[in-house]
């Protein structure tokens, strides 16, 4: 867990009882098809992920700021009949 290295000894373990908490919900849905090698790259994948939620979780946000993109969907004009 080299993501969590020099990170408060709290901190670190709740993200390793997250990390191993999705480990196992990841291999209960398997179902016995991660191998050693497979439960390696997945612990890691799902390492990385925990660390950047929680990269984005110190970013402080305020009510009032908005998202850096906004969505607007394209509506394609209605045919005339």
């Amino acid at each position: 867990m080299s993501e969590l290295a020099g990170q408060p000894a709290a901190d670190v373990d709740e993200a390793a009882a997250s990390i191993e908490a999705r480990l196992a919900l990841a291999q209960a849905i398997a179902g016995g098809r991660l191998d050693e090698s497979r439960a390696a790259t997945v612990r890691r994948l799902i390492a990385g992920q925990v660390e950047q939620a929680r990269a984005l979780r110190r970013i402080p946000l305020g009510n009032a700021d908005e998202p850096e993109i906004v969505f607007a969907p394209f509506r394609a004009p209605e045919a005339e009949q």
